[in-house]
Order: structure tokens, then C-alpha cells, then sequence
């Protein structure tokens, strides 16, 4: 599943995915800094930023 980042706040990043489904993730547990407009590849548990 893929999707893009809609929204940075302080510790929630909040995913819109190509389903229209929105994900809402604390930012701690993201392994890299993600910003607005980032494409990523959602599979399982692991969110990995996309060109």
C-alpha cells in the first residue's frame, strides 16, 4: 500500500493512502524524517519513504 504525508505535527504524522484511508503514526517510531507531500510504501508495520 502506498500513500502520502498529509500532515506533520509534533509527535503524529498522519498518511493518506491510495484508498483513501487516513493513518495516524507516532513520529518517534518513524526510522527516518518524513515531510508533507512525501510518497511512502506502506507493508505490515514498516513505513520506508519512497522517490
Amino acid at each position: 500500500m502506498t500513500g502520502v504525508v498529509i500532515k506533520m505535527e509534533e509527535d503524529i504524522t498522519t498518511i493518506l493512502t491510495d484508498d483513501n484511508r487516513l493513518l495516524e503514526v507516532n513520529s518517534l517510531f518513524l526510522p527516518v524524517k518524513l515531510g508533507t507531500g512525501d510518497r511512502v510504501e506502506i507493508d505490515g508495520n514498516k513505513i520506508v519513504l519512497r522517490p
